[in-house]
């Protein structure tokens, strides 16, 4: 069974607008709090395939800050934009169910 929209949104969203609010933008990759996050999300919900899509685009756009493959903002932009797509879809989806959206 898929998360509600407000457990899916709400770690995401603590490290999004941190990150957003500061001058300079700050990377969460290694933030031990913000990996615990996204571990126990995960773990809660390992067939979700929202959480999936999004546990895995943040690991990879990670890995690729790491090596120097992408630029922080390029890489929280992307991961903005496919965050909103995740929200609007799973939104979409509590709708068809009848249930209200949740925040």
């Amino acid at each position: 069974m898929p998360l509600p929209l407000a457990l899916v949104a709400c770690p995401i969203l603590m490290a999004l607008t941190s990150s957003a609010l500061a001058l300079e933008p700050k990377s969460y990759c290694h933030d031990p709090t913000t990996v615990a996050q996204w571990q126990k999300l995960l773990s809660n919900s390992p067939r979700d395939p929202i959480v999936i899509r999004l546990y895995g685009l943040r690991r990879g756009l990670c890995s690729m800050i790491d090596d120097g493959l992408v630029e922080l903002d390029q890489a929280t932009r992307i991961f903005d934009r496919e965050h909103t797509r995740a929200l609007l879809e799973r939104h979409q989806e509590e709708q068809e169910r009848g249930r209200e959206l949740r925040l």
